[in-house]
């Protein structure tokens, strides 16, 4: 095999490597919500828009997802963070997320956002 091709064949192994390495470095882990930005009256029908803030343990992590399960009147929302595992300066960060849910029928709907082990911010509209 000549140089050039060797030395080919060792950079795009090096590449697949590193991909695969970064992919499988790729972590998710709940995000706290701090605090919710959301309107106090609804109309039926339309958008319920929330925008939380999550804390997160480094300023690198970012959202993935939100999700969100209804049980009747009250939606449970746990907010997702991720890492690629690149290093980072160890200071605590946080990022703003923002999603809708429509309401069904009328009345008043509790929102329950985790911030920890059975703890909640709850807003009612």
């Amino acid at each position: 095999m000549r140089p050039i091709h060797a030395l080919l064949v060792l950079a795009i192994f090096t590449l697949n490597t590193c991909e695969e390495k970064k992919a499988d470095a790729l972590q998710l882990s709940p995000a706290p919500v701090m605090s919710v930005a959301i309107s106090d009256t609804v109309l039926l029908g339309e958008p319920i828009t929330f925008e939380t803030t999550c804390s997160t343990p480094t300023p690198c992590w970012k959202f993935n997802r939100f999700d969100i399960t209804r049980n009747g009147r009250q939606y449970n929302i746990m907010s997702f963070a991720e890492y690629d595992g690149r290093p980072c300066i160890q200071v605590v960060g946080s990022f703003k997320a923002s999603s809708s849910v429509v309401p069904k029928e009328r009345g008043a709907y509790t929102f329950r956002f985790w911030r920890a082990q059975e703890q909640f911010l709850d807003k009612t509209v």
